[in-house]
């Protein structure tokens, strides 16, 4: 865990997956994961920038999966496998 954006950066190895900030927890997304998110109804993870607004490629966890700890590791596998795929297009 590093602190980042007011809240803290999650990560698996040297993968940065996760966002904690405000009590909210973000799983990264990408084009395969992102419709997941938004099927369920889940907000991206957004802040100001010098009066503008900046959006990340985090999406908020659903709450439903707090109380399903099987659901829950599969998001966060996703969200891992999302960075890492992102990172490897990015190499």
């Amino acid at each position: 865990m590093r602190r980042m954006f007011g809240g803290a950066g999650l990560y698996w190895q040297d993968v940065f997956f996760a966002i904690l900030s405000e009590e909210t927890l973000y799983f990264r997304v990408d084009e395969k994961t992102e419709p997941d998110y938004i099927a369920a109804g889940c907000d991206p993870f957004i802040y100001q920038q010098r009066g503008k607004t900046v959006k990340l490629p985090y999406y908020a966890v659903p709450e439903a999966l707090f109380d399903e700890p099987e659901s829950m590791e599969a998001w966060a596998r996703d969200a891992i496998a999302a960075a890492l795929r992102v990172k490897k297009k990015e190499s």
